[in-house]
């Protein structure tokens, strides 16, 4: 047998080596910039990503300057209805009878002053329809005694002429002087000559006013037909007493010896100040008044 030598096999070559590693040399280095690119695209100010950019700022530039535009005029709505309340409403529409019109709450002394006149011809009446803001004084006055209160500040145009008087009983000591009652004679006649059923129509016309003016004092959307009631039941409630008060001055005022008074509230108080004849005369006119009041509903 012929016993040829055989060469051993070779590698690769040197020089396919150095190719081999040239096109993985490129192959990396398109690689790297394509991904550097992507970089560049996703992070660097380039312009498609600036022109977006300053589009999406101008669109929140614009919302916000809205935002504060609205803010603004609503700041300025509150300023108008706060300092001029007329802005919200020129007019009131009275919805129990449609087609008549009222005026704002703050115009409304003429008309109300011309149709409470129509009902007396008391020159106790004229005197107190003399002042102004009649219909939220008349408000404030029924929110106050349902209450048990009695607003004097607003209301020191009832005060009666002259002062409270007290005189000394030999059984009782100091007791209220009958001539005190007769200050409030006046006030008792003027209410006396109303007829109950035509201040009942006049309350009615001017409710949606005296509703408004209720609202105001910062009281809960409820009928104010209720809280003339409440006054006028609290104010039913008062005892009449005959024959001399007595009375005790623990300090500057006076009060009532009998405790039992005294705990009254400050508005059923006043009310016996004006003595019996008076209270009589008060309670019925007002208990004919709201009933009324509940046949026009």
């Amino acid at each position: 047998m012929n016993n040829a030598s055989k060469e051993p096999q070779q590698g690769p070559s040197s020089q396919a080596k150095l190719s081999q590693g040239l096109v993985y040399l490129l192959i990396g280095i398109v690689f790297m910039f394509l991904f550097s690119y992507g970089l560049y695209l996703l992070f660097a100010d380039h312009p498609i990503n600036s022109e977006l950019g300053q589009a999406t700022a101008q669109i929140e530039k614009s919302l916000a300057d809205q935002k504060s535009s609205d803010a603004s005029n609503m700041e300025q709505l509150d300023d108008d209805l706060f300092d001029n309340p007329e802005s919200l409403d020129e007019t009131d529409e009275n919805l129990d009878e449609p087609g008549t019109t009222l005026p704002n709450l703050d115009h409304s002394d003429s008309l109300v002053r011309e149709s409470a006149l129509s009902l007396s011809s008391e020159s106790v009446l004229k005197g107190w329809l003399g002042v102004d803001q009649l219909l939220r004084r008349f408000v404030t006055l029924v929110d106050n005694i349902q209450r048990g209160s009695i607003p004097r500040k607003q209301l020191s145009f009832l005060r009666p002429q002259g002062r409270f008087k007290v005189t000394n009983s030999a059984d009782y000591g100091a007791v209220i002087d009958p001539a005190s009652y007769q200050r409030y004679n006046g006030f008792a006649d003027a209410l006396a000559s109303l007829d109950p059923s035509a201040t009942a129509d006049l309350y009615r016309q001017f409710k949606p006013l005296i509703k408004r003016a209720y609202k105001e004092l910062g009281n809960p959307p409820v009928d104010f037909d209720q809280v003339l009631f409440g006054a006028i039941g609290h104010l039913q409630k008062t005892p009449i007493l005959e024959g001399e008060v007595a009375l005790v001055q623990p300090s500057v005022m006076y009060k009532f010896k009998d405790k039992d008074i005294e705990k009254l509230s400050a508005a059923q108080k006043q009310l016996i100040r004006t003595g019996p004849r008076n209270t009589r005369i008060i309670q019925r006119k007002l208990a004919a008044f709201a009933s009324a009041v509940k046949q026009l509903e």
